[in-house]
Order: structure tokens, then sequence, then C-alpha cells
């Protein structure tokens, strides 16, 4: 088990120490006895809530804390007896193992048991699933908050939080930035992770790793969430430089969260620039030229427009977004980063809303035309019929041939990974199959605390269906879309 002392600091009593590797010396130095016997108190006290502990091995700790502390208590122990204790107190609760379950566990220690929308500091342990290889790791010196826009408005909040340095979590690339996805707006709990598997496996750039865990704040079980790493331009994130003209950007239909905005001249396309978080007068001037001379070319009757766009990421995002039909696709959360004087597509986000999950009541326009109700679309009332992602630039992207060509080229060539969504095939087990193999008694689990007969969101399909029910419905509807698609590209 690996304990990282990082950002204790605000205990007086430790010694001064600079970073992880120099607490592991043995030769601790404190100011005083008293300091040396007060760090060596602290040092009993457990890092997670009771519960959140192997059992036997929490009825040895507690004996040993016992004995410890009346050792402690005596007032005739020297300051050296005291220095030479606190490693052994240190290194005897750092092996405390954490409780282990079939799915990996991530426990939350915070002084509230209700986290707010701005970050505040917590402790944070990661256990792998019973079998699984890996390190048990708790962080001191974390912080978390609510994340999100109208999933963070459910009973079930999702979170983001900062490790204490760059960590690898659960064999992911190291970062500091995580995100855990409640994914309440998603009955299934797995579109997301469908969204995200398919566009790594399609070559998506910089798409964001994850995992399905399950979250204890405090003791108590939260249920059932998807561990992602945060979107940034930090080291293995997305590889931009900030302080050059390289830059993320998101597509923001709407909203206004204080970021820097623009609407394009041309195409009428509003995105906002995620990162940098503060943008530099001179990168205002290259973006806004920069986006000009992109969509002039794309305008042209010519394939100067590959000069400006990497038509690859272009290719595979169009296809990860339209395949599972995403409801905010160029509205909201859909990416693009400039880099080296280009503009990517990616990385892909938000898949709650996708794959037929969308209320038929929202009194939208957008929300009848993707269900084709009302007059709408083919009018079959069937969501998995119909081009959803063209729009905006991909709008403007199909309107040059060789583009949609490349699209149909990559659609045939992947179209055995896209089975593989639903079907077994010659790829192997389908994808929700294998999400259900894995992680299904957690999911199911997950709705021993949460009604899934309940609305989370206003936005999310209609409730009234088993567990058992909705993962039926994803392989129906991944199954009704690519038929749907075949006509598009296979004829």
């Amino acid at each position: 088990m690996v304990v990282s002392l990082s950002g204790c600091r605000a205990e007086e009593n430790l010694p001064e120490t600079d970073t992880a590797e120099e607490t592991a010396d043995p030769s601790w130095r404190f100011k005083d006895r008293f300091a040396a016997k007060q760090a060596c108190l602290n040092a009993l006290d457990l890092l997670h809530h009771i519960k959140s502990y192997d059992s036997d091995a929490m009825e040895e700790y507690r004996a040993y804390q016992a004995e410890i502390r009346e050792m402690l208590y005596d007032d005739n122990t020297p300051q050296a007896q005291y220095e030479a204790l606190y490693p052994q107190i240190l290194e005897r609760a750092s092996n405390l193992s954490l409780q282990r379950g079939d799915t990996a566990r991530v426990y939350i220690s915070s002084v509230s048991s209700k986290i707010g929308h701005s970050y505040s500091p917590c402790i944070m342990g990661f256990v792998p699933a019973e079998g699984e290889e890996g390190e048990e790791m708790t962080f001191r010196g974390c912080e978390i908050r609510v994340r999100g826009n109208s999933t963070a408005g459910g009973p079930k909040f999702p979170y983001s939080f900062k490790l204490p340095y760059n960590e690898s979590l659960y064999g992911m690339d190291a970062g500091k930035r995580w995100c855990l996805l409640a994914n309440m707006g998603d009955y299934s709990l797995i579109r997301g992770r469908i969204g995200f598997t398919l566009a790594e496996a399609l070559g998506c750039p910089y798409t964001p790793q994850g995992t399905f865990v399950e979250v204890y704040l405090n003791g108590t079980y939260l249920g059932n969430y998807e561990l992602v790493e945060a979107i940034s331009d930090a080291e293995n994130r997305v590889d931009v430089d900030t302080d050059a003209n390289e830059m993320i950007l998101e597509a923001d239909s709407n909203r206004d969260d204080g970021s820097y905005y623009i609407r394009t001249e041309k195409l009428g396309v509003r995105f906002k620039v995620d990162r940098p978080e503060k943008i530099s007068s001179t990168q205002k001037r290259y973006l806004h030229t920069f986006i000009e001379e992109m969509e002039e070319a794309l305008k042209e009757d010519s394939d100067r427009y590959r000069d400006y766009i990497d038509v690859d990421s272009f290719v595979n995002v169009y296809l990860t977004l339209e395949y599972t039909k995403n409801l905010d696709s160029n509205a909201f959360s859909t990416r693009y980063f400039i880099k080296d004087d280009k503009l990517y597509a990616g990385p892909v986000w938000d898949f709650d809303l996708s794959s037929g999950n969308v209320c038929p009541h929202v009194d939208e326009e957008g929300y009848r035309i993707y269900l084709n109700i009302k007059g709408r679309g083919d009018d079959s009332g069937d969501s998995s019929r119909g081009l959803w992602n063209r729009e905006n630039w991909f709008k403007a992207l199909f309107e040059h041939e060789d583009f949609a060509e490349a699209v149909a080229k990559r659609y045939r060539e992947m179209r055995p990974l896209l089975e593989n969504v639903y079907a077994d095939n010659e790829l192997g087990t389908s994808l929700i199959g294998r999400l259900q193999e894995q992680f299904g008694a957690s999911f199911r689990r997950n709705y021993e605390v949460w009604d899934i007969y309940q609305r989370y969101i206003p936005y999310q399909m209609d409730p009234g269906m088993s567990y058992d029910e909705h993962v039926q419905f994803l392989y129906d509807w991944f199954r009704d879309r690519l038929a749907y698609l075949d006509t598009i590209y296979m004829e």
C-alpha cells in the first residue's frame, strides 16, 4: 500500500519535509518532545472511516492503537523514543488495507459529508478489485468538488478532483485532474464508456481513459461511478502548448461561464476557449485570423481546407458521434484543439444523452427531430434513424466530396468494430456484453441505493424499465442504428 504524505504541512507538528520520498527517511527530527508526541498521536488516526477497512485488520489495529497511546501518555518517554516510534506508526497505518470488492473502489474522506461546488480538501484511497493487479494507494492533500451542468442537479453528484501530484490510477496515464462521473442521466450507466471505448478504437485524439469504480464518502456507499481522466492541457492529456498559439476549444451554443467566446462570422459556429483559461490579446488575434481563414477555405470548392484541418481526426470523431447519435454534438461538449496551426476534432466527451436516451416531452424542436416524432425526420418514432452530426464545421466538410468519401471508406473499414458494440463477431464478445460481464453486479448494486424508475435529469428517456430492459434497449438500438447507417455507407 502506498500512502502519499503530500499536502500534510497543515499539521504543524510534522517535521519539515519537501517530497513524498523524503518522508520515508526514518531519521525524524521534531522541535521538541511535545511536538514529537503529538505527531505520533496524529499518525495513529485512521485516514478513512472505520467501515472502509477490513474488519479483522481493523480489530488488530484498534488493539495496536491502545497499546501505543498508553506508551505515549507515559511522561517519562524521551523525545528520541517518540522519533523512533513515529515512522513505525506510519508504516503500520499504511499497511492497514481498505476493503475490496468485485469492482475497484474509491474511498473519499472529507471533513464535511456534503461536498460543494468549490474545491475542498479531502483524503482519497484507490483500491483495485479483488484479484486485480495494482497497488492500493491513499493520498492526502487532494481537493474535490461537484462538477457538471444538468447532472449536478441530481441527487447523485458527479465530482472533479485533484491529486497532490501527477499519478497513475488503475493503470491509466498519470495526471492530477480526474473526474468521477455519476452517469445518472443514463439508466444503463454505460453509454459514456461505450462512446470513449469506440472513440479510442477509431483513433480519436486524446480520448480520455477511464474505468468503473464504486465510491464511498466517509464510509457511505454512493454507487457506481465512471472514473475518467479530465480533459486539460496537462502532460498525458491534450498535448498543446497554451503559452504559444495552441488551445482547446469547446462548442457551446448558448451558455456563458466567463470563458472567452467566439461566434464565427462565416458559418456562425459558437464556441469557447477551454484552455488556456486566460487567453492573451496575441492569442485572440491569432485565433480569430486562423478561424476566419479556415472557414474561408471550407467554403471554397477545393481541398485547401486540408491545410487547416486534420481530416483523420474529423472523420473518426464524426463516426463516433454519428454512430452513437450524440444529442449534444455540435451544441455542447464537442471539443477541438489547435496544434501546429491545424484544427483537430476531439477529445470526445459526454455521451449520457446518446443512443436513444432522449426525452420525448422536452419542448424543443431538436428533441422531436432526434426522435423522428410529430412529423419530424422520417416520422418513424425510431431514434436510431436519421443523420445527426452534420452541423457547423461538419456540415461544411460534407460539402467536400473527398471528405464524404473518406467517411464512407472509414465506415466500411471499421464496420466490424461498430458491430462489435452490440454483437459478438470476429472481434470477440460484444462491448456491451463485456461491460456487463465485468461490472454488471456493480451496476445492479447502484440501483439498490438509487431508484431506476425515477427521472434524474429532464432530458433523459422516460423511466419505467428495469436495468436489464435498459441494457436490452441498447443492444437493440445499436443493431438498428448500424442497419440504418449501412443504407448510407454500404450501398
